[in-house]
């Protein structure tokens, strides 16, 4: 039992590796983002309280970031061998929470040619054809526990793990009807307590052109569509938007420490003091 509990925390763990290297895929140059980031990630207190449930969901976030780590790879290095790795990070996630790692994953693959303008890729048919490759792969790796699965148990028990995730997932934190906002209204809690930090807004709102390097164009196209996927199928549940929480914590390591982001703008205002004033006194 102790080791089943903390199976949850060794994912988290893998989740912070991927997250770091992805770092260094993305602001290749800024070695203290990928250094630091994954402290970032525990000071958010979701993710850590994450890791004490017992359910797929870290497993399901350590997936995609391998996943989204292997299509970096294929970015910088030009590697035509990744895709195995693709395939077996979209396959062992497929295995953890179903199809649900294809949202997290397939978009950012597939919008690859807004986020790497201007740096040297492979030619787009081979990209592509790579995606394509590692998809079947994982299909396969998923059909090898699915139809032993559908041989001993009827088919309509197992086929939602692939078909609805969503519909299917034990762990039911808000069981009422939600508004299709409501992810977009969870994310500002999930990613507590940066969310709430000036510094990052401050550092954000003065970046100007700077804005628009390549890891932050990657981390906008690859949480914009999840989310718009996950709205329109109605995942009203936060775990679902666990694994986009490093697609927040990408952007808030390099805006904190990044020296080229530091302004005259960094005040007392963009300290913690308003916000523990603000709250202070909303507790009063």
């Amino acid at each position: 039992g102790d080791i089943a509990v903390g199976v949850p925390a060794l994912f988290m763990l893998g989740s912070l590796f991927f997250a770091a290297r992805m770092a260094r895929f993305l602001w290749p140059g800024q070695a203290e983002v990928s250094r630091y980031l994954p402290f970032v990630l525990l000071g958010m207190f979701y993710w850590v309280w994450s890791a004490t449930f017992f359910s797929p969901d870290m497993a399901t976030v350590c997936f995609t970031l391998f996943a989204l780590f292997a299509i970096l790879w294929m970015w910088r290095k030009r590697d035509q061998r990744v895709w195995l790795l693709l395939g077996l990070a979209l396959g062992l996630g497929m295995l953890a929470g179903g199809s649900l790692i294809l949202i997290y994953v397939l978009p950012a693959a597939l919008l690859a040619p807004l986020w790497t303008r201007g740096t040297p890729v492979m030619p787009w048919k081979y990209w592509y054809a790579d995606i394509a490759k590692a998809s079947i792969m994982a299909f396969i790796i998923f059909a090898a526990w699915f139809l032993p699965a559908a041989a001993r148990a009827k088919a309509a028990a197992v086929t939602p793990v692939l078909m609805s995730p969503i519909a299917t997932h034990a762990l039911d934190l808000f069981s009422a009807p939600r508004p299709l906002w409501w992810p977009l209204l969870l994310l500002p809690f999930l990613a507590l307590p940066w969310s709430f930090w000036p510094l990052p807004w401050t550092r954000f709102f003065a970046a100007g052109s700077g804005l628009f390097n390549h890891g932050m164009r990657f981390c906008f196209f690859w949480a914009a569509p999840a989310i718009a996927l996950l709205v329109l199928a109605r995942a009203s549940q936060p775990q679902f938007l666990l694994p986009l929480i490093p697609a927040f914590a990408l952007p808030v390591a390099w805006l904190l420490l990044d020296e080229s982001n530091e302004t005259a703008h960094d005040g007392h205002l963009s300290t913690m003091i308003f916000p523990l004033m603000v709250l202070g006194g909303f507790l009063a």
